[in-house]
C-alpha cells in the first residue's frame, strides 16, 4: 500500500491519498486517474502488510523521477 501526500491546488491544504497498489508508478497511475488535472509536488511514503513504513520518496510533480530519501 502506499500513502501519497499532495497539495490541494484550490484550497491549499495537505491531502492524503491511499493507494492499494503493488508497485510506485502503480500508486502514481491511480492517483493520477482519481485526482488529476493538477502538477503538485508529491511524496509517497510506502507501508508494507504489517503496517509499517518502510521507503519514502519524493516528486518534483506527478510526471517527474521518484526520488528516495
Amino acid at each position: 500500500m502506499f500513502e501519497i501526500q499532495y497539495r490541494e491546488p484550490i484550497l491549499g491544504g495537505n491531502r492524503k491519498f491511499l493507494a492499494k497498489t503493488r508497485t510506485l508508478m502503480d500508486a502514481i497511475a491511480s492517483f493520477n486517474l482519481h485526482k488529476g488535472g493538477f502538477d503538485t509536488p508529491l511524496r509517497v511514503k510506502r507501508i508494507n502488510v504489517d503496517g509499517l513504513h518502510t521507503h519514502t520518496r519524493t516528486l518534483d510533480g506527478r510526471y517527474s523521477v521518484p526520488r528516495q530519501v
